[in-house]
């Protein structure tokens, strides 16, 4: 059987040390230097970092060590700096029991840096060894050193990596945000352009909506003397409808280009569906059937205009699904907790590997011409700003359906 080494290896360890690139390569090192210089048994480590407490041994993943545990254990070391702490059950303490256990019973070190406990490092001596004498105490001494700088460096490096992550995100979030603010402006000048488009056609359409009722009587008079009034009359009758048409058109335009208001209305969610619809059946002409099966909803308390977007968004990318013929069926129905919008289509769908970004900023499957990746970015994050979830489930080859909750209204 192995005896406890006389004079240790400090360089190897160093070096053992120096390349452990992370936390748990660390406790490993440590480990083997107690296990080559003392024959030791039942090596386990704990270690205290900024969120919680990790119990280590070889072999195994550190796990979480429970806070009072955690508590006792360092009350029982104190703030001892490079010294053997010889750890014994109590009975009738089970708290402090739980603390021995965690460690074992036999040798603790603790591991300590500018009078702060970063680790422990527990161990059993074999049965023959006694009580560690002058050497194994100086090898105590010079591995709670070194394991304290080893420790201090991965934990600074590891909170680097936690920074650095946390910095990604916020820089991503505010990437998101910047993109919701330019396509929000890019929309309040295209409302402000619709509006002003609407309002110049607004004075034709209008005369000639008051006028056809007129000319129409007039004809309708002149019938007796006049041969070719049947004819006038039918081309009256189709200016009426055209206008009728251009209207409603431009109805829907204003409706669409209206800015989000500081005290909007609820909205009802089936008209601007169908609002929706109206401004997309250019896209659609005859290709595409649609499929209403609206279940009852109350008014919702959403910006029409965001809203609006958001639709819009959904049933075009519907339509772009499908090749050449195909339906979208659009769902709404009310949930204990929440109002539920779907949009379903039966296109192509969406492969597994891509599904997991369809929410990400400038994530497309689209050529050039026909996407830039931000409108269901934007849609998430505008169903997100009024309390809701956006969804998506997709089965390649059979279809897609983007599932829209938002909360009922207080």
């Amino acid at each position: 059987m192995r005896t406890a080494s006389r004079s240790g290896n400090p360089a190897a360890l160093i070096r053992s040390l120096d390349q452990a690139r992370d936390l748990a390569a660390v406790l490993q090192a440590l480990a083997a230097a107690v296990d080559e210089q003392l024959a030791a048994q039942a090596v386990r480590i704990v270690v205290w970092t900024d969120e919680e407490t990790l119990l280590w041994s070889p072999g195994t993943t550190a796990g979480v060590l429970p806070d009072d545990v955690a508590a006792m254990l360092q009350a029982r070391l104190g703030n001892e700096v490079r010294s053997v702490v010889a750890m014994e059950r109590r009975p009738g303490d089970p708290s402090h029991d739980a603390a021995v256990a965690a460690l074992g019973s036999g040798c603790v070190v603790p591991v300590a840096l500018d009078g702060r406990i970063l680790a422990a490092i527990g161990c059993s001596l074999p049965a023959h060894a006694g009580a560690p004498g002058v050497a194994e105490v100086e090898f105590f001494d010079t591995l709670a050193a070194l394991a304290a700088s080893a420790l201090r460096r991965v934990m600074h490096e590891r909170a680097a990596r936690h920074m650095a992550g946390r910095l990604e995100h916020t820089e991503r979030l505010l990437a998101e945000t910047r993109e919701c603010l330019v396509e929000r402006d890019r929309l309040a000048g295209l409302g402000e352009l619709l509006a002003d488009v609407a309002h110049e056609l607004g004075t034709p359409i209008g005369c000639i909506t008051a006028n056809v009722g007129p000319l129409d009587d007039t004809l309708r008079r002149m019938g007796p003397t006049c041969p070719d009034v049947a004819r006038a009359r039918s081309l009256v009758a189709v200016i009426a409808r055209g206008a009728e048409r251009a209207a409603a058109g431009l109805c829907d335009l204003r409706q669409a280009a209206r800015g989000p208001g500081l005290a909007a209305p609820p909205v009802d969610v089936h008209d601007a569906i169908e609002l929706a619809l109206r401004l997309l059946a250019h896209r659609w002409p005859s290709r595409i059937t649609v499929a209403r099966h609206f279940g009852s909803l109350p008014r919702l308390a959403v910006d029409p205009i965001q809203l609006n977007q958001v639709l819009m968004n959904l049933l075009a990318n519907a339509g772009d699904a499908i090749a050449d013929r195909g339906s979208v069926c659009i769902r709404t129905r009310t949930s204990a907790d929440a109002a539920v919008i779907e949009v379903e289509d039966d296109g192509a769908g969406i492969m597994p590997e891509h599904l997991p970004h369809v929410f990400e900023p400038f994530f497309t499957t689209k050529d050039a011409q026909r996407g830039t990746g931000l409108g269901l970015a934007i849609s998430h994050r505008i169903v997100e700003l009024h309390g809701g979830r956006l969804t998506v489930a997709s089965d390649v080859g059979r279809g897609t359906v983007f599932r829209m909750t938002f909360p009922h209204p207080r």
